[in-house]
């Protein structure tokens, strides 16, 4: 499956790490060392490894499964509570 999200400027997604944080109850500086050291966030960014390549290598980091990071990471981009409408009438 593949996920494209839109962040503009918090209109259609809401962007939280604290929720991925909370969620492997891990502090700040863990989960910014895990998921963005080394280069790994910008490789998955602009797309020179996969979504799977991108869990695996956090997964490592933190010593957790990778189908526990994917969840975690799920759990940064939210819709935001007025989006899904804006997106509805952009498609509409």
């Amino acid at each position: 499956m593949t996920i494209v999200a839109l962040d503009l400027g918090g209109v259609i997604v809401d962007v939280d790490h604290a929720r991925c944080q909370r969620f492997l109850g891990i502090d700040r500086p863990a989960l910014e060392r895990a998921f963005f050291d080394g280069g790994v966030h910008d490789d998955v960014t602009v797309g020179r490894i996969d979504a799977d390549t991108f869990a695996h290598a956090v997964a490592e980091r933190l010593h957790r499964g990778d189908a526990e990071v994917r969840a975690a990471w799920a759990l940064v981009v939210e819709v935001a509570l007025d989006g899904k409408a804006i997106v509805d009438e952009l498609l509409g």
